[in-house]
């Protein structure tokens, strides 16, 4: 079993521990990670230096970082093994551009969104910082 199946198992245990709803959590879980970017985002035009280099840092160094060792969102297995779907963030990406929705295709648009996402970030952060 691999680590990131390992993770998965224990956060449902954890679930499970206490009695929750395993769609109710699931929804919760979804709407914050769907959410997240847009509050990362939110911070690094809002908060001061200190705090903004801190939420870049962890962004980069944990998140992304887990993103590569477990070869896709962690986050995103454990909402589908909760609500027992196959729904992705990025699919609507795909459906636009006409491309199959398949793991291969959603790693790949996911890495393409996020480098913009970070560009993107990086580019604010040196307005508000260092321009």
């Amino acid at each position: 079993m691999s680590l990131k199946n390992r993770l998965i198992d224990f956060q449902i245990n954890f679930i499970d521990y206490f009695n929750i709803n395993h769609k109710l959590i699931g929804h919760w879980i979804r709407a914050f990670h769907y959410n997240s970017p847009i509050y990362l985002f939110i911070f690094i035009l809002l908060s001061p230096k200190k705090l903004c280099t801190f939420f870049l840092l962890f962004f980069f160094i944990f998140i992304l970082s887990l993103f590569i060792i477990f070869k896709g969102c962690w986050i995103s297995s454990l909402e589908n093994k909760l609500l027992k779907d196959n729904v992705n963030i990025c699919d609507i990406f795909l459906d636009i551009f006409n491309i199959d929705i398949n793991y291969k295709n959603r790693f790949i648009i996911t890495l393409v969104i996020g480098g913009i996402y970070t560009y993107l970030l990086l580019f604010i952060y040196y307005l508000r910082f260092y321009y």
